[in-house]
């Protein structure tokens, strides 16, 4: 797999190479083989048909999906560009999140190593991300160049999260109510790990810039850059926090709220441009990976006044 650089060192060369979502779904890579135990998605349709097989009912338990391209939902020069996108913008499409508090994901979705881009949602319901409610597993995945918003439990990965999420990160902005954070809205009993965000997450009440509310879950070796605001339960790193969170960190200059809580590490934007930083992030995945064979936490990468991203070797 090759590396997972930062949305700004890849994104154009991926806008000339690759197609745009047309809105069509495609689920006949499932129909025509319901037995197969491993699936690859290599197309936005294909990836909208899985969302759609979820949402009726097949839960994908036991199954593997590879991602087998980058994907764009949407050009993210659009409407002004994905940065100035918010709940007001037109003619982008909308993305149906797979899996929701009725019809969960079981399965296992492995980005390996791709990218989701151009993810648009606007909406006031609850569960609102690329995945809406997950009991599986998602690991190697960027999700970059976004505007989420929704109500409750909204994330730029996962709305609301019961499996694990690994090797991943988003660039982009989550914006909600309550249970809203960059990587996920709400952790229940779930685990983040060796994962980034990069954006701002707003909200009213349990907003984080990984993880917005979480319940005996566990967040590990992640970082978040950018603002997070709300009126109560904020933090850098995650809102409200009934778990475990462990060698996590924030960038304190661009997480300033007054109200921000103590949870995770606050670094300064020189502090986390630094190959020391990087180190840092570094030795914790070849201590769990030591620890746990199945881990399988990517190597960190140092970019040059930069912040680390993820590479697969």
């Amino acid at each position: 797999m090759k590396h997972l650089f930062l949305l700004a060192l890849i994104l154009p060369t991926l806008l000339i190479a690759q197609t745009t979502w047309d809105g069509t779904v495609d689920s006949t890579w499932y129909i025509s083989d319901k037995e197969a135990t491993s699936y690859t998605i290599t197309t936005a349709a294909q990836l909208a048909g899985l969302a759609t097989v979820v949402n009726r009912g097949t839960n994908f338990s036991g199954k593997t999906i590879t991602l087998g391209a980058n994907i764009i939902l949407n050009d993210t020069n659009a409407q002004g560009g994905w940065r100035n996108w918010n709940s007001s913008t037109i003619d982008l499409r909308q993305w149906a999140p797979i899996g929701n508090s009725s019809n969960m994901f079981y399965g296992s979705f492995d980005g390996n190593g791709k990218l989701i881009i151009g993810l648009y949602i606007s909406r006031t319901s609850d569960y609102q991300g690329l995945f809406g409610c997950i009991r599986g597993n998602i690991s190697n995945l960027g999700v970059a160049g976004f505007y989420v918003k929704g109500g409750g439990a909204v994330g730029s990965v996962v709305g609301s999260n019961r499996g694990t999420i690994v090797n991943s990160y988003a660039v982009g902005n989550v914006s909600g109510t309550n249970y809203v954070g960059g990587v996920v809205g709400n952790n229940d009993s779930g685990t983040i790990a060796n994962s980034y965000a990069v954006g701002s997450v707003s909200g009213d009440s349990r907003v984080g810039g990984v993880v917005g509310n979480n319940t005996s879950g566990t967040i590990a070796n992640s970082y978040a850059v950018g603002s997070v605001s709300g009126t109560s339960y904020v933090g850098g790193v995650v809102g409200s926090n009934n778990g475990a969170v462990s060698y996590s960190y924030y960038n304190s200059d661009s997480a300033t709220a007054s109200n921000l809580n103590q949870l995770g590490s606050p670094k300064a934007t020189t502090e986390m441009q630094t190959s020391a930083f990087c180190d840092t992030l570094q030795i914790y995945a070849n201590v769990s990976n030591t620890i746990n064979a199945d881990n399988n936490f990517m190597s960190w990468i140092y970019n040059t006044n930069g912040y680390p991203s993820l590479s697969s070797t």
